[in-house]
C-alpha cells in the first residue's frame, strides 16, 4: 500500500514537470515573437533613414490587374508611376500584377515578387495637405480561348504608416475598384508643423483623367 502511493506521488511529479516544461516552452515562443516584431518594425522604420511616412497598397497577390497609387503633396506635387520622384515623395515600385513579378536583381539573380503592393516613401516633413488615389489601370485577366475575362470588382487595401518614432498605422482603409479606368479618391489628410497626421476626410479629386495607354510611359 505504502509503495502505491509513492508511485502516484511520482506521476503526479512527472506531470507537473512536464507541465513546467510546456509552459516555459510557450512562454519562449511568445517572447520570440515579440522580438521578432519589434526587429521587424525597426527594419521598416530603417528601411530609409529620411522617411516619415509610408502610404503602401495592396491587393490579391494572384490577380492580373494593374493597380496604380497617386499620392500629391501641398506644393500639387503628384508622384505616381510617371513620376516616381517629385518632392519629398518617392515610388518604391510600380507593380503591374502578375506581369511584373520576375525581377532581376543587381547580381544577376531572378527572384519572384509574389504580392501585389506599391508604396510611396514620404521623405521628409511638408506640412499641408496630402491627397491619395489609387486607379484600375488595366486588368489582363483571360479565358482558356485567350479572350479578355469579364472584369470583376477588386478589392484594395490602402495603408498610411507614420515611421517616427516608431512605426505606427494612422489610417487603413479597403476600397473596390469596379471596373478598369475606376478612379478612387481615397483620403485626404493633413500634416501638422511636427509631422503628425491631423486629420482625414474625403474629397474627390481625379488624377487620371482621360489617362490612356501609350508608348512612353514605361509599361509592356
Amino acid at each position: 500500500m505504502h509503495r502505491r502511493r509513492i508511485d502516484r506521488h511520482d506521476d503526479a511529479t512527472s506531470f507537473l514537470d512536464v507541465l513546467f516544461c510546456m509552459s516555459f516552452f510557450f512562454l519562449m515562443l511568445f517572447l520570440l515573437a515579440l522580438v521578432n516584431m519589434h526587429v521587424k518594425q525597426e527594419k521598416a522604420r530603417k528601411a530609409d533613414s529620411n522617411a516619415e511616412y509610408f502610404v503602401t497598397i495592396e491587393w490579391d497577390k494572384e490577380s492580373t490587374a494593374d493597380v496604380d497609387l497617386y499620392l500629391q503633396d501641398p506644393h500639387e506635387n503628384l508622384a505616381f508611376f510617371r513620376a516616381r520622384e517629385v518632392g519629398l515623395m518617392h515610388l518604391e515600385r510600380d507593380d503591374l500584377g502578375q506581369r511584373n513579378d520576375m525581377v532581376r536583381l543587381p547580381d544577376g539573380t531572378i527572384t519572384e515578387f509574389k504580392d501585389n503592393a506599391e508604396r510611396i516613401t514620404i521623405r521628409g516633413i511638408l506640412p499641408g495637405e496630402y491627397i491619395c488615389n489609387v486607379h484600375l489601370y488595366a486588368n489582363y485577366q483571360t479565358n482558356p480561348d485567350g479572350s479578355l475575362a469579364e472584369q470583376k470588382p477588386l478589392d484594395v487595401t490602402v495603408k498610411i504608416e507614420k515611421l517616427n518614432p516608431k512605426v505606427k498605422i494612422v489610417f487603413k482603409q479597403i476600397v473596390t475598384l469596379e471596373r478598369v479606368g475606376h478612379e478612387i479618391s481615397v483620403t485626404r489628410f493633413l500634416l501638422d508643423e511636427e509631422g503628425e497626421a491631423v486629420e482625414f476626410y474625403v474629397l474627390d479629386k481625379s488624377f487620371t483623367g482621360n489617362l490612356q495607354h501609350h508608348e512612353g510611359d514605361g509599361r509592356p
